[in-house]
């Protein structure tokens, strides 16, 4: 070794440590003692700093997958440990971010087929104006101070008016399997998985006859087992309705009109939105107005605070960027009169405010009437009014 040179030295040191030999397996192939070749390379990185001498130590595959004795002190003063044992069949775990993004892309196609949930859809109601929308929500059903009698009157009043439709907007059951306090799971009446099975019955029944639009769902009663142990019960059934299914949101292209569209609605639901205000029940959907999809009526729920306001904006901007839209191809009809919709509910206890001046199912029922042009749109609260403006 002294008769070879800094540099040819430092060549053949670079050329094993590009290998992945340690500083004895170097000293092992020139043939001399680890320690000289370390106080020699010690020596030469700091004189020579230029050679790129590289600072040894054993491989972190080797010391981890080896028993190990001590081989000296390194350069830097670190123990340098010699393998005394060899596994050359350890496994080598692979982590290939490619493969696991393909796994994560099928999964999420999988997952939305799967998932009965949609974000918006077109509804197509084949009668000529005037048709009325009972927007409900908040049915509670099983809950021990539910207005069953209340319910059963709306629910008949629906199957009887002639095109009267439904649009329920999410808390069709109480559904409280657990809750930080026993209070509210002792106010059932009935089981929860009895109270989402009458539910699912009350929506089959409305399919079968051609009345009921859409569901919204609720992650706070519909889904809350969902929440608590990852599936939903009722989730199950809602893939086995035909009708659209929606999560909390919904955006709703209604589509009137017997052999050709006379009247098209745009309805925003929201069960619970993230706005609110003890002062103004309306706050809700009038901020869902300013921030979302441009909606001619929106329905927010949850408050059991039943309230309703027809809001003129811009009756000529409507009249302007319709004639546009139709004939060229405008992509937003902006204008016109707007209908915000707070909804009560059937639950009667201390937290609900379901009665609303003197109809005899308080403010719950909220009935929105279409005729040809939406700007004429009459909103009523009682199943009477309802049923002479659409005959």
């Amino acid at each position: 070794m002294t008769n070879m040179s800094n540099e040819s030295i430092a060549a053949i040191v670079q050329s094993f440590w590009l290998q992945g030999k340690d500083m004895i397996a170097v000293a092992d192939e020139i043939g001399i003692k680890p320690e000289r070749i370390r106080d020699y390379l010690y020596k030469l990185r700091k004189k020579r700093p230029e050679l790129g001498i590289p600072n040894f130590s054993v491989p972190p595959d080797q010391r981890s997958a080896s028993m190990t004795g001590y081989g000296g002190m390194n350069g830097d003063g670190v123990e340098v440990l010699r393998n005394v044992l060899e596994f050359p069949d350890k496994k080598v775990v692979e982590f290939n971010k490619e493969d696991w993004l393909d796994i994560c892309e099928k999964q999420t196609t999988l997952y939305e087929k799967d998932n009965p949930f949609q974000r918006d859809a077109i509804v197509r109601i084949y009668e000529d104006p005037p048709v009325g929308i009972f927007m409900s929500s908040d049915w509670h059903l099983g809950h021990l101070q539910c207005d069953i009698s209340g319910f059963k009157r709306a629910f008949k009043a629906v199957c009887d008016i002639n095109k009267l439709f439904i649009l329920t907007n999410g808390d069709l059951s109480q559904n409280f399997v657990s809750h930080a306090t026993r209070h509210p799971v002792f106010q059932q009446a009935i089981p929860p998985e009895a109270q989402q099975r009458l539910a699912i019955c009350m929506l089959e029944d409305l399919q079968s006859k051609n009345k009921l639009l859409g569901v919204v769902a609720s992650g706070e009663h519909d889904l809350r087992d969902e929440n608590i142990v990852g599936e939903s019960s009722l989730k199950q059934r809602f893939r086995e309705l035909k009708i659209p299914v929606f999560r909390n949101r919904a955006f709703i292209r209604l589509q009137i009109g017997k052999n050709k569209v006379k009247c098209e609605v745009p309805i925003l639901a929201i069960h619970k939105s993230r706005y609110g205000s003890i002062l103004n029940k309306l706050h809700s959907a009038a901020r869902e107005y300013q921030l979302d999809i441009p909606a001619h009526v929106i329905l927010t729920s949850h408050r059991h605070t039943p309230a309703h306001s027809v809001v003129s904006l811009l009756d000529r901007l409507h009249g302007y960027t319709t004639a546009l839209s139709k004939e060229c191809n405008w992509p937003v009809v902006l204008g016109g009169k707007a209908i915000f919709i707070q909804t009560g509910s059937f639950q009667r206890d201390d937290f609900s405010y379901s009665f609303w001046g003197s109809d005899t199912t308080g403010g719950w029922p909220t009935i929105a009437i279409f005729y040809d042009n939406p700007i004429l749109t009459d909103v009523v609260t009682s199943f009477n009014a309802a049923k002479k403006l659409l005959e």
